[in-house]
């Protein structure tokens, strides 16, 4: 086939064969999706309550209960529009490890290069899918801000009191670590209705969590039968899994970072932060529909797009992608900083 830009139906096969990174918070707690067929996400907001049937006598009629409502919100998403030039001399020179004199026709070469860039811009965009996914955990919000496009933030509702700091820095002595714990699972409970079975914690945090006494006595490294003590990264993974605390808290610790505007790195999740979740938290990735006409303003995640400039000749590669990620039950959640600021 002559090198050029490929039509949209081949990116989007090429996209669906790249292997599948693995993201934290996103594959552990927004597993469902929904792609709107218009510009914006609309989501609701609903408040369930716990409220008790009423005793009656068994010959009267039976009580009626008022329902309670919801809220709808409706977001218009900011776009993902990662883009490259497709450089036209990659076809002539060798590859990284390709064999010394070259073992690939320049069609493969410009294959793989486009390959490898449409690789590079799926990554982008799922970096910044679980950096929104993070946001909404720790924070019960997601802020959007970016060129040409004013600051939002989006705001589920989170309960204030699940945002909170310990009586006693971890890192202090007096520290009731244990303690802290017990009192933060209740909440989310009485919140949720729902039992926390994980803890996520920065990477400053575990060294100070690990070496307390009273964890220590709790903290079981193994995992089933194993008597390994799995505590390295595993995977290459950028959660590890420390341990069991207690029968039914699993213990992680979360190192992924991504590169800002400047190039600096940052983390996602704050070094002294812990965060404690349920199973379940409803989480949802939402999508708008992409408003290009080559992508038919279908609903879809992401958008592959390659195309010609044919005065200076300059071939382009796109991909875009309108996203928010909803926690349905951010009550589910709670988020701590726990080191000494």
């Amino acid at each position: 086939m002559p090198i050029g830009a490929y039509d949209t139906h081949t990116l989007q096969g090429v996209v669906r064969k790249l292997r599948q990174p693995r993201m934290y918070f996103l594959d552990l707690l927004f597993t469902s999706q929904v792609n709107f067929d218009d510009e914006f996400i609309d989501f609701d907001i609903v408040d369930e309550g716990r409220r008790i049937a009423p005793f009656v006598s068994p010959n009267v009629q039976g009580r009626v209960m008022q329902e309670k409502g919801f809220e709808t919100r409706r977001f218009k998403p900011a776009y993902l529009k990662p883009k490259n030039i497709v450089d036209p001399s990659k076809p002539l020179k060798r590859m990284p490890g390709e064999a010394i004199g070259g073992s690939m026709s320049a069609e493969q070469r410009y294959n793989a290069h486009v390959a490898n860039l449409l690789n590079q811009q799926r990554l982008s965009i799922m970096r910044r899918w679980e950096l929104m996914a993070a946001s909404a955990v720790l924070n019960g919000s997601v802020t959007v801000k970016g060129e040409d496009y004013p600051e939002v933030t989006v705001d589920f509702q989170r309960p204030s009191n699940l945002t909170v700091t310990p009586a006693t820095a971890w890192d202090q002595a007096g520290a009731t670590i244990i303690e802290d714990l017990d009192d933060w699972t209740r909440l989310v409970q009485e919140e949720s209705g729902r039992t926390v079975v994980r803890i996520t914690m920065g990477t400053s945090v575990w060294p100070v969590f690990s070496q307390n006494g009273a964890v220590k006595e709790l903290l079981d490294t193994r995992r089933g039968s194993s008597s390994v003590m799995e505590l390295g990264p595993g995977n290459g993974d950028a959660a590890q899994y420390k341990g069991m605390l207690g029968a039914s808290l699993e213990v992680w610790v979360y190192n992924d970072i991504y590169e800002d505007d400047s190039g600096a790195k940052q983390n996602i999740m704050p070094s002294d932060a812990v965060v404690l979740t349920c199973a379940d938290i409803d989480g949802t990735r939402a999508f708008g529909a992409i408003m290009d006409a080559r992508a038919g303003y279908q609903a879809l995640d992401i958008f592959p797009k390659m195309w010609i400039n044919e005065d200076p000749s300059v071939t382009y590669l796109m991909n875009q992608s309108a996203p928010l990620m909803i926690p349905g039950m951010p009550e589910a959640t709670l988020r701590a900083n726990v080191l000494t600021p």
